[in-house]
C-alpha cells in the first residue's frame, strides 16, 4: 500500500489551538538566554526551553542527538557555524528531517533523513548532497526573516507537526513547534529546504512527474531507489500511474494487467502451484482470491538500464466486518525488464510468508 504523505499533510481538521499571545520572532526572540526558565508555555512559544524535551524526542526518531552535539560532531567551525534542523511528522505515521549546516570542510549541506521505526524500509535511513553556496545563503536569510507563528490567535490543525530549529553563530536558538496548515510558516520552511535539496538529487526530483504537489512524497520515495537510480526511478513512475500493481483496487480486469506481465512471466504465491504465462498469471492477479491484498515497496534497485527488482511486503487488509486480521504476511521480489518498446514488464514475482 503506497504512503502518500503530501496528501496526509493537507487534510484539515476542524479543531482550533489558541496561540498565547500571538507572539512574532524578533531579535528580543534570538537573544534570548537558553537556560533561563519560561513562564507560560505553549507549543508555539518562541522560548526553546518550552519545547526542549519534544523537540530532543522529535529529533530521536531520525536518529539525531542534540543541537550540540550535531553541531560539533559534523558542523563546520564548531558553534561558529549556523545550524538548521526541521521535522514533518505525519499523523497517521512516517516524516521526514532535514539538517542544513556546513560539512567539515566548509561546504553547505542538506542531509535528509527518514525515521528510524519505519520498519518497513530496509535501505538507508540518511542521504546527504552538497548544495550551491547562492542556496545556503537563501535559505539561511529566509531562516532569520522567518516569522515562526501567525500573528493570529488562531492555528488550524491538520495532518502534521512541523518542527524548526534554527541555531545562529551566537548559540541563540528560535525552536517553536506546532501543528501546521496550508500556508503556515513552519511548512514553507520545510518546502524550501526540501527544494533546495531535490535540485541537487536529480532521480529524487524525477520522482511524480505529474505535476502535483508531492514535496514530501518524493523525499520519502528518494529513499527506496538504488542502483542505477534514474532507472530506478522510471520504473517507480511507471509503477504510480498504474495503480493495479500497489493496490487490490486497481487489479479488476486481466487484459489491462495482461499488458504489464512478460509472456513468459512465472509466478509464486504461497500454497499454489507454480504460475507460468501472462495470461494464467493476470487472470490470477485479478481474481477474487486476492480482493484483500495491497503491496508495500521497500526498494527499487536497478541493476542495469533495463532490469530492476522491486521488493516489498504484502499486506492483507480485510474488509470491515470480515474476519480475519489486517498486517504483513510476508515479503516479496519482483524482476522487472524493459521491452523492445522501452517500457517496463514483470518477469518474476515471488512472494514469501514470514518476516
Amino acid at each position: 500500500m503506497k504512503l502518500k504523505f503530501s496528501k496526509c499533510a493537507k487534510l484539515a481538521a476542524v479543531a482550533l489551538s489558541i496561540l498565547s499571545g500571538g507572539i512574532l520572532w524578533g531579535e528580543s526572540a534570538e537573544a534570548q538566554s537558553f537556560g533561563a526558565k519560561s513562564g507560560r508555555c505553549s507549543n508555539y512559544d518562541p522560548r526553546p526551553k518550552c519545547t526542549e524535551g519534544y523537540r530532543n524526542a522529535t529529533r530521536k526518531k531520525f536518529g539525531l542527538p542534540t543541537l550540540e552535539k550535531i553541531r560539533r560532531r559534523n558542523g563546520y567551525a564548531g558553534s561558529k557555524s549556523e545550524l538548521i534542523v526541521t521535522t514533518v511528522v505525519f499523523k497517521t505515521g512516517g516524516g521526514v528531517a532535514l539538517v542544513l549546516q556546513r560539512d567539515r570542510n566548509g561546504a553547505p549541506i542538506v542531509e535528509i533523513r527518514e525515521m528510524v521505526t519505519n520498519v518497513r524500509r530496509s535501505g538507508p535511513k540518511l542521504i546527504s548532497v552538497k548544495i550551491p553556496e547562492a542556496t545556503w545563503d537563501m535559505i539561511v536569510a529566509k531562516g532569520k526573516a522567518l516569522d515562526l507563528v501567525y500573528a493570529t490567535d488562531e492555528v488550524l490543525v491538520c495532518g502534521a507537526i512541523f518542527t524548526v530549529e534554527l541555531t545562529d553563530g551566537r548559540g541563540n536558538i528560535r525552536a517553536p513547534v506546532g501543528d501546521s496548515c496550508g500556508n503556515e510558516p513552519r511548512g514553507l520552511f520545510f518546502e524550501a529546504l526540501a527544494e533546495a535539496a531535490l535540485a541537487e538529487l536529480p532521480h529524487c526530483a524525477a520522482l511524480y512527474p505529474d505535476g502535483y504537489d508531492a514535496t514530501l512524497d518524493r523525499l520519502t520515495a528518494c529513499f527506496a531507489l538504488s542502483g542505477q537510480q534514474m532507472v530506478a526511478a522510471e520504473l517507480f513512475n511507471e509503477l504510480e500511474v498504474d495503480d493495479f500493481f500497489w493496490s487490490s483496487m486497481g487489479r479488476t480486469d486481466p487484459s489491462k494487467i495482461r499488458l504489464f506481465f512478460e509472456d513468459t512471466i512465472t509466478f509464486s504465491w504461497p500454497g499454489i502451484p507454480l504460475i507460468q504465462g501472462a495470461e494464467t498469471a493476470a487472470e490470477f492477479w485479478a481474481s477474487d482470491w486476492l480482493y484483500s491484498v495491497d503491496l508495500q515497496y521497500d526498494t527499487f534497485h536497478a541493476e542495469t538500464p533495463d532490469r530492476v527488482s522491486v521488493k516489498g511486503s504484502v499486506i492483507v487488509d480485510k474488509p470491515e466486518g470480515e474476519e480475519g486480521v489486517k498486517g504483513r504476511t510476508g515479503p516479496f521480489n519482483s524482476i522487472w525488464q524493459r521491452g523492445a518498446d522501452g517500457k517496463f514488464r514483470l518477469q518474476r514475482f515471488e512472494h514469501f510468508l514470514g518476516h
